[in-house]
């Protein structure tokens, strides 16, 4: 039996390697059926406190969850995942998609036990009278430092 290399040691046992095939393909699908009543109530809840309280109080409520039952729900990468299959359909009402998705892995995460943190950033799009600005949101967790969705080229302005 060869060695694993790093990168499949690293890999968890329920997360497939990129050649698993049908299995893995059942895999994820049965992980989003399981998690999607998991991912609405981050939705529900991201949405409520957005619009009950600031942002900083919204961030601090999706904070304080209790940890996900079930272990096999503890993969960060597939609730991503998830988030991303699923928020399409997922009403936004006011914020931009990058917000609601990261308030949604916030809350999702924090289940995990990974200790989320919020990035935001502004961007000049236009300059003169005409100024404009674009912002950006994105979470890291401090526990994984390579866990993260993209920043996509923004300078952090602050974390929460």
């Amino acid at each position: 039996m060869e060695p694993m290399s790093g990168e499949a040691h690293s890999r968890s046992r329920t997360e497939p390697g990129p050649g698993s095939g049908f299995g893995g393909w059942c895999s994820k699908v049965l992980f989003l059926v399981v998690i999607l009543p998991a991912v609405l109530r981050a939705r529900l809840r991201s949405g409520y406190w957005l619009r009950h309280g600031s942002l900083d109080r919204a961030i601090e409520e999706l904070r304080t969850v209790r940890p996900f039952r079930w272990r096999f729900l503890h993969n960060p990468r597939w609730l991503a995942g998830a988030v991303n299959r699923l928020q399409p359909w997922l009403p936004r009402r006011g914020t931009g998609p990058c917000l609601l998705r990261s308030l949604m892995l916030l809350d999702l995460w924090a289940r995990c036990e990974l200790e989320p943190r919020l990035h935001l950033a502004l961007r000049r799009t236009a300059e003169g009278a005409a100024a404009a600005a674009e912002g950006h949101a994105w979470v890291t967790s401090s526990v994984d430092r390579e866990l993260g969705t993209s920043d996509q080229g923004y300078r952090e302005t602050f974390s929460l």
